[in-house]
């Protein structure tokens, strides 16, 4: 089991999360794979976690991350996410800036004025990619 490192998406483990269910020792399903038996039992031990970031995210896009990461604040990341979808049905141009101004008042009307959440480029960046958002349609490139 040496070699090059390989990332598994979360489809790869969810399979494998379903052959344990149907019956396969784990000593078989990680020697199949090729992974050490303690990697899969890390596996098993997020399997929870893991059913709750696919049941979150859209099923499709969900299963071909490699990391199941979800927002930190999830009311606030399902706010601005469904503000975005609205706007976007209504045709308005969204810029990045102003995502930054409609989450950071959901976040005042969510957790109070005393909240230390800023809404960087960083995070703008990472609920792109936690909704399989494009470039253009998220506020990166205002040309498109």
């Amino acid at each position: 089991m040496s070699g090059k490192r390989k990332a598994y998406s979360v489809q790869e483990k969810w399979d494998a999360f379903e052959q344990i269910r149907n019956g396969k020792t784990q000593a078989k399903i990680s020697r199949n794979i090729g992974i050490n038996e303690s990697t899969f039992c890390g596996w098993l031990k997020n399997a929870d976690k893991l059913g709750t970031f696919i049941h979150n995210l859209d099923e499709e896009h969900g299963l071909q991350r490699k990391q199941a990461r979800l927002a930190n604040d999830a009311d606030l990341d399902s706010a601005v996410y469904i503000w975005f979808v609205q706007e976007q049905q209504k045709g308005i141009p969204i810029s990045g800036l102003l995502i930054a101004m409609q989450v950071e008042k959901f976040n005042r009307e969510l957790n109070g004025e005393f909240s230390n959440f800023k809404a960087s480029s960083g995070w703008l960046w990472r609920c792109q990619k936690r909704h399989n958002l494009s470039d253009c349609s998220f506020g990166r490139k205002m040309l498109c």
